[in-house]
């Protein structure tokens, strides 16, 4: 047995069998009883894959005797179609879409509860804009129609599915291809929903409509904040009991809980490190050496999925001002954010930095940084200039991001977080790579924006290193037109590393317009 899908060793008789049957024949040894057998082959999947989310909750089945219920992580396991949260259970019938280039995957959170016979709709839906709706071309006709092999936008579909955390779906229901549950949503059984479900809404029906919200505003943005579900197990269990209830003072030791969770992630950072308090959780920083009060100051933010240390190089060239080193959410010592977006990354640091840097201050940020840079200047005054090292604004064309992500992909195949990011910010998976524009951002900014890019260009495509740049020609042109200043130096797509010395001069020169 090997950690891929295909081939390898197998799990027993010595025959080649895939990670992902080696996995189906442990629950089926599970299910028949054969829990010794079942046990023996898991441990020989965790062996390979230490994440697997499937074998960790069928280790947990076992080892804590769980029955009557299969937890949802057991059926729908591989990671390439599903990203399953812990303790979720229930097993709906899923019907993937069948065109790959076009990324529709199903996200369930933490803690939710599928009822019996739910169906959740990916796409492969019939086409409706052309003269027949009958797939000719679909795989599951072999060879009877191979001369349409060729013709592969058969079918289509309106995107993935992503449930939240706590989320009841109740009996029978069908979930429709595009729709968003959000957390402590309710779904009446027998629904058809086919519209997005706010958090803590219930709704009901054929088609399903909003029935009422499970508590006022308040209480559902506390809940938000407090994020339960994302807590360590013995905080969970410590405080069960107040979760389940729905008292006010239920909802204040809720609120303690989280601040014990919080705690216990500071406990574990050290000088030159400290933990800032996010909107809901919290940011890994570290100040310049010889940070002093008066000097400009500037946050740094690296790029995907990097970390503090990917580029705080840049400190030896811009010693004579203040620098805030952030790990974005979800990265280094970080916790992972509510929401994978841009926005969300912005919402989880604002606090985090107006609390830290009592003044105004500029924003330097590498790649994607850059982008949650500028939707922090456009959530406040304090901001007073944006730096931006190569910061992408359309995200097919990167073909060497997309190698990077799919790379990151293949040697973490079970690392939920690395797909969320991957397919919400970039529109990567290993077989697709949809559009992600960040235009957007541009609107309304209020600061100044220096545009920096490199020498390295992004065409043709070629073996790496140098590492090419993101922002082509028409790109810079565009943003020129928008108003933004732009530089070019020596370098490739990681310029704080790749040339320091001319970054540190250019955002000197910002500092400029700041003052």
């Amino acid at each position: 047995m090997t950690s891929s899908t295909k081939g390898g060793q197998g799990a027993a008789g010595g025959q080649k069998i895939g990670l992902n049957e080696a996995f189906e024949l442990a629950v089926r040894h599970w299910r028949e009883g054969k829990r010794a057998e079942a046990a023996h082959i898991n441990g020989q999947i965790l062996g390979a894959r230490p994440a697997h989310q499937g074998a960790r909750h069928l280790k947990m089945t076992l080892e804590h005797g769980v029955q009557g219920l299969a937890f949802t992580a057991l059926r729908l396991s591989d990671p390439e179609l599903y990203s399953i949260g812990d303790y979720s259970y229930g097993t709906p019938s899923v019907f993937p879409h069948n065109q790959p280039h076009e990324p529709a995957r199903l996200s369930i959170g933490n803690f939710c509860t599928i009822g019996h016979e739910v169906e959740i709709i990916l796409g492969a839906y019939h086409r409706q804009d052309t003269y027949t709706i009958y797939p000719f071309s679909a795989p599951h006709f072999g060879t009877l129609f191979s001369s349409t092999r060729q013709i592969t936008d058969y079918s289509t579909t309106k995107g993935g599915v992503s449930i939240g955390h706590d989320v009841w779906i109740g009996a029978g229901s069908k979930i429709m291809a595009g729709v968003t549950i959000g957390t402590g949503a309710v779904i009446g059984a027998g629904s058809i929903v086919t519209r997005d479900v706010g958090a803590y809404e219930i709704w009901a029906g054929n088609p399903a409509q909003f029935r009422r919200r499970r508590f006022d505003q308040e209480v559902a943005d506390r809940l938000m904040t407090l994020r339960w579900w994302d807590w360590p197990k013995d905080i969970i269990e410590r405080h069960a009991r107040d979760i389940m209830r729905g008292t006010p003072e239920a909802l204040d030791a809720l609120a303690q809980g989280h601040d014990a969770w919080l705690a216990g992630l500071r406990k574990g950072v050290t000088a030159p490190f400290e933990m800032l308090q996010g909107r809901s959780g919290l940011l890994r920083a570290r100040r310049s050496a010889d940070w002093r009060e008066g000097r400009p100051t500037w946050v740094v933010l690296h790029g995907s999925l990097g970390n503090i240390a990917t580029v705080q190089g840049i400190e030896k060239h811009l010693s004579d001002v203040n620098l805030l080193f952030v790990d974005l959410p979800g990265c280094g010592g970080s916790t992972a954010p509510a929401d994978m977006s841009v926005d969300g990354f912005a919402d989880e640091l604002l606090p985090a930095l107006l609390a830290a840097v009592p003044g105004g201050f500029g924003v330097l940020g590498a790649s994607f940084g850059g982008s949650v840079a500028l939707a922090i200047a456009r959530r406040t005054s304090r901001c007073t200039s944006v730096v931006l090292l190569d910061t992408p604004f359309s995200a097919a064309k990167l073909w060497h991001n997309h190698a990077f992500l799919r790379g990151a992909i293949a040697s973490r195949p079970d690392d939920r977080y690395l797909r969320s990011f991957a397919l919400e910010i970039y529109g990567v998976t290993p077989m697709a790579a949809v559009e992600r524009e960040y235009w957007h951002l541009l609107d309304g900014i209020a600061v100044p924006v220096l545009v920096v890019s490199g020498d390295v260009p992004m065409l043709p495509q070629r073996k790496m290193p140098p590492v090419p740049c993101c922002l082509d020609e028409a790109d810079l042109a565009q943003l020129s037109g928008l108003g933004c200043r732009i530089e070019r130096v020596k370098g490739g797509h990681d310029l704080i590393n790749d040339n320091p010395a001319a970054v540190a001069a250019l955002v000197r020169s910002a500092e400029t317009v700041m003052a």
